[in-house]
């Protein structure tokens, strides 16, 4: 795929150059009593050769020809620490996530994240949908048939096997579905899904930064994991108590009239395969431009360009600066809080982005992130005109 080179440009009037210092020091950061994360992710197996059992008249298996996609709709997803009740994971409602087992066979999708105490979890639950859809190539075409799951609504399907979520870092969790294992036909031609799915490869990654902003002084500068200013002197950045996504307290940024505020927290880049952000943003109405949120580097003293980044502007899409660059279908809107995830594979230079927990733009190429690297939030650019008010809040890098 040929790559076309398209960068945001931030520029800053009458600043001078800071030197770009600074690595997180998660030792100085760490809360009195540390969190983890559990992130579930599903993931299928190729349904080549699929088998279905002809339930009615006991006559064994027979092979399932010319399957396009398994369409199973996931309500929610729950997790259970030993000797203790449910957690929720995930709560798609009752449009559910519906996920392709056969397009699963070559990726993994993120079903849910959640913040938790560290310790030991015994069982996994989905909640499945009745309504699900399997799409086949006939001699008349392709046809769409109702694939049912007995009792995914009532019970769900647990998954038992042990797993340990680990302190600050993000604990992932396949669950590995197997369709040829789990679509059945009956005798009287009905498709029914009895899910062959178990708990497979658990990873945990630790966090390169994780502020949830809380533990500063009200009009305080986040200095935790070593934020810093990356234009001299432009604009307004301090804790404040005025918003928060959750907990007390977020990130409040202010562009003036002819300033872009962005500050930034450099890493180590090297040697890490993989790359995910996640940040809760909002832009306060009246802002004259909006937030951006990515990476950064600088060119010049009053010049920088950003790279794989998202920017919210209110009234427009939700916009992802990548190697092409992309629309995500959302609008957005001042005065409202939108969860923004990033998934970037390092070795391909590949990068998906959620919204709330939905994907929006997926297989996206990236641009190599320059180095150092340096992850920043800022304000957009916005003239002569006015300012422009950004608020973040727990921000996660890992």
């Amino acid at each position: 795929m040929k790559r076309s080179a398209r960068y945001v440009f931030l520029a800053a009037v009458l600043v001078s150059a800071v030197a770009m210092v600074g690595c997180p020091n998660p030792v100085a950061s760490l809360d009195a009593a540390p969190r983890g994360a559990v992130e579930v992710a599903l993931t299928g197996m190729a349904p080549a050769g699929m088998k279905t059992v002809l339930e009615t008249d006991g006559s064994g298996e027979a092979p399932l020809e010319g399957i396009r996609a398994v369409l199973v709709k996931v309500l929610k997803v729950e997790i259970c620490q030993v000797d203790s009740g449910w957690i929720e994971v995930a709560d798609f409602g009752d449009a559910g996530r519906i996920v392709d087992l056969v397009t699963l066979s070559d990726d993994a999708t993120t079903l849910g994240f959640e913040e938790l105490a560290p310790g030991e979890y015994g069982q996994i639950r989905l909640t499945l949908a009745a309504d699900n859809e399997l799409v086949m190539d006939t001699e008349e075409g392709t046809v769409t048939y109702p694939l049912r799951v007995p009792s995914g609504v009532q019970t769900g399907v647990k998954l038992t096997g042990g797993f340990t979520v680990a302190a600050v870092g993000v604990t992932r969790i396949r669950l590995d579905f197997d369709p040829g294992s789990s679509v059945h036909r009956t005798g009287a031609g009905e498709y029914l899904l009895r899910p062959a799915i178990h708990i497979g490869k658990v990873t945990t990654r630790p966090y390169i930064v994780n502020d949830d902003f809380d533990g500063y002084a009200e009009g305080a500068y986040p200095s935790n994991w070593d934020w810093y200013n990356l234009w001299s002197g432009a604009g307004v950045g301090k804790a404040t108590a005025v918003q928060a996504y959750e907990g007390d307290k977020a990130f409040m940024l202010v562009g003036q009239a002819n300033w872009v505020r962005a500050d930034g927290v450099s890493f180590a880049l090297t040697g890490l395969p993989e790359l995910t952000w996640r940040a809760a943003v909002r832009v306060a109405a009246g802002s004259q431009a909006g937030a951006h949120i990515g990476f950064f580097l600088r060119v010049a003293s009053n010049e920088s360009r950003e790279y794989d980044s998202v920017v919210l502007n209110p009234g427009s899409e939700i916009y992802v600066n990548c190697a092409t660059g992309t629309g995500t279908g959302v609008m957005c809107v001042a005065d409202h809080w939108y969860l923004v995830e990033a998934r970037m594979d390092l070795s391909t230079l590949m990068m998906d982005v959620f919204i709330d927990g939905v994907p929006v733009a997926e297989n996206l190429p990236m641009h190599p992130i320059p180095l150092p690297a340096i992850f920043f939030v800022g304000t957009g650019w916005t003239g002569w005109g006015g300012t422009t008010t950004v608020h973040v809040d727990s921000l996660k890098l890992w």
